[in-house]
């Protein structure tokens, strides 16, 4: 899970660098942060996480 975060930071950063006006910015809002975006599909498998890594993933989902 840890991995994935860090991918879905890299591809959101490319991503955003590139972005021209506020509709591909709200597209990369709604792709990316909404309710069925790649960061929350990601979260939703948090429950999955080893207890002990939980601390350390949150962590990483809040700093990215």
């Amino acid at each position: 899970m840890e991995q994935e975060l860090q991918n879905l930071e890299i591809k959101a950063r490319e991503t955003l660098s590139s972005l021209g006006d506020k509709d591909q910015l709200e597209e990369f809002r709604i792709e990316y942060l909404g309710r069925k975006g790649k960061f929350s599909t990601i979260m939703r498998n948090l429950a999955n996480v080893d207890k002990a890594d939980r601390p350390r993933i949150g962590q990483l989902a809040n700093t990215i």
